[in-house]
């Protein structure tokens, strides 16, 4: 039987990774941030992962405004971090134009985190509210490895939580000591994500004969 041409247990990956939002049509959320990845074997491994969001507002916000005679009640996500568990239950390797060989492997994934959103508030002299929420996630992913020690990964992940978000109809709140409270709705963010991973060590040794 051949040998895996890239080993990871007991490596540690980082990964640098960029993602954005694509089922919110109001307010899209540019993610920067990173992963810490740790393989237990070859197949699972345990990761934190950390990131800071920057909001993007779009066009249909005031035209849903505009048809609602009200702007609607969204929050702005501020950072979030998470503990995860992975499993690579697909693994193998292609030919590109006959000359290269890649080795790539699909894995899922769930994790357990928080995150802090903030309220965009319709009148801006209003005071907003901070929301600390637990949030899950599942996901799965595609890791191509360019080298031993360097990958690219794509993944699509379904974050969740409940999150606390301006009533829609309520006075001002211009000068209160806090917000009144908000309306509790379920949130479920599709985000689309790419990363590079690298390796380390760099390098491995196999430890039993073939």
């Amino acid at each position: 039987m051949p040998r895996r041409k890239i080993l990871k247990y007991h490596r540690i990956e980082l990964i640098p990774t960029y993602n954005v939002t694509i089922n919110n049509s109001l307010y899209r959320h540019h993610g920067f941030g990173g992963v810490f990845n740790f393989f237990l074997s070859e197949t699972l491994n345990l990761g934190l992962e950390g990131t800071y969001y920057v909001p993007q507002q779009q066009q249909h916000y005031f035209l849903r405004g505009l048809d609602d005679r009200v702007l609607p009640s969204v929050n702005r996500y501020l950072w979030s971090a998470n503990l995860n568990f992975g499993y690579v239950p697909f693994y193998g390797k292609f030919a590109l134009f006959d000359r290269w060989i890649f080795h790539w492997e699909g894995y899922v994934q769930a994790g357990l985190g928080v995150i802090q959103t903030e309220w965009i508030t319709r009148d801006p002299a209003d005071r907003g509210a901070t929301n600390y929420d637990i949030q899950w996630h599942v996901d799965i992913g595609m890791r191509m490895f360019l080298t031993k020690w360097l990958a690219i990964h794509a993944y699509l992940k379904d974050y969740m939580f409940v999150d606390s978000l301006e009533p829609a109809a309520r006075g001002s709140n211009v000068g209160a000591a806090a917000p009144p409270k908000g309306d509790s709705n379920f949130i479920q963010n599709l985000v689309f994500g790419v990363g590079v991973g690298m390796f380390l060590p760099t390098g491995f040794e196999y430890k039993y004969t073939r």
